[in-house]
């Protein structure tokens, strides 16, 4: 018996011009979509792209293991909000973190310095703050640019 080798893909001409960018959204209701974020978002760096991960859930203080990981590594995370909203005694402040957080994230998108930006846990922020979660994606496939989205409560429309 003869196995046949699969078909090579060398033969297909590579995309020629301009690469455009992409928004990955990671979704849905169970575990792995900030891990899913975080793998690419590394895999990007270690090929000497510059990324920059925002995570809307986490206080600007937090240790958790991702946070020793990417500080060990160089790669710039951050902590936006104060924690689960839910749990928040100050819904008003929690919403104005959210509203100063989608801000400094979506400068950071249209500045363009950054090859990846990873937007963890946004979409209960977007809600929480009454932001249009779609002003970046138009800054992100006009350019080079990849935005990174996880939110288990990601829709078809996010504005």
């Amino acid at each position: 018996m003869d196995i046949e080798a699969p078909p090579l893909l060398r033969d297909t001409p590579k995309p020629q011009g301009e690469r455009r960018g992409l928004v990955i959204v990671h979704t849905g209701t169970g575990k792995g979509k900030s891990t899913a974020a975080f793998g690419l978002a590394l895999r990007a760096f270690g090929r000497g792209k510059t990324v920059k991960v925002y995570q809307f859930m986490k206080v600007p203080s937090a240790r958790f293991g991702e946070h020793r990981l990417f500080e060990q590594l160089g790669m710039p995370i951050e902590g936006l909000g104060d924690g689960f909203s839910w749990k928040s005694r100050d819904l008003e402040h929690s919403a104005e973190l959210a509203r100063a957080g989608w801000a400094r994230a979506e400068a950071t998108v249209r500045a363009g310095e950054h090859f990846m930006v990873v937007l963890d846990e946004i979409m209960y922020r977007c809600a929480m703050a009454g932001c249009r979660s779609s002003l970046c994606w138009p800054a992100c496939a006009s350019d080079r640019r990849t935005c990174m989205w996880s939110s288990p409560a990601a829709t078809r429309r996010t504005s």
